[in-house]
């Protein structure tokens, strides 16, 4: 059975449950969010991404809280985390929103990360997501897309966007920290199994 967030594991195979259909409105908001961008609807956007980021932890509650906790939700949630963020990393890149070096500390820590994963699980890693690396995702998603509020006139913009720095600041760091508890959970997997692959463990099994 699959790990999902706070390490609850998946107890059936159900599609169609409230959970699940939280987590595909985050997919389908993406598009809606470039379009948004596109066109300059800059509160639009924002107010968008903030019922995101509300949503990403809304529906791991409703899967743990009515027993709607699913593999494909556990792997569906995963992807939307880094869907949203990579998005939102390139949209606000592209309109100057942010700088280009802050959007490519963000795109290449998933970049890595997924290389590292595959190789070392060979598919999806199996393991839940770290407190740690929860809160990095919350800090990013509200923060990252409130810093568009400065090119709104939304009341107290200046003020939100000062906050809007400092966590997406800490939600970088943040980032990058659980990146590298995933990243060695992978090493030790690797090892694992090439020590269990070596000619003195297979003599053994013999």
């Amino acid at each position: 059975m699959a790990q999902i967030k706070g390490g609850i594991r998946a107890t059936h195979e159900k599609l169609h449950t409230v959970a699940n259909f939280i987590t595909l409105f985050r997919f389908l908001s993406l598009p809606v969010f470039i379009y948004f961008m596109i066109v300059d609807a800059w509160t639009c956007a924002w107010l968008l991404m903030l019922v995101v980021a509300v949503s990403d932890g809304l529906d791991g509650y409703v899967a743990r809280r009515f027993d709607q906790v699913t593999r494909i939700g556990a792997v569906a949630d995963r992807v939307a985390d880094r869907l949203c963020i990579l998005t939102l990393s390139c949209m606000l890149g592209v309109a100057n929103i942010i700088p280009w070096w802050l959007a490519g500390l963000i795109i290449g820590r998933d970049v890595a990360l997924f290389a590292v994963v595959t190789y070392a699980f060979r598919g999806p890693m199996p393991v839940s997501a770290t407190n740690t690396g929860k809160t990095a995702t919350a800090f990013l998603l509200i923060g990252v897309p409130a810093l568009i509020a400065r090119q709104t006139s939304v009341p107290q913009a200046q003020t939100i966007s000062t906050v809007a720095i400092v966590l997406a600041v800490l939600g970088l760091f943040l980032y990058y920290v659980s990146g590298f508890q995933y990243a060695r959970v992978a090493r030790t997997t690797v090892i694992c199994r090439h020590l269990a692959s070596s000619p003195r463990a297979e003599a053994s099994h013999d």
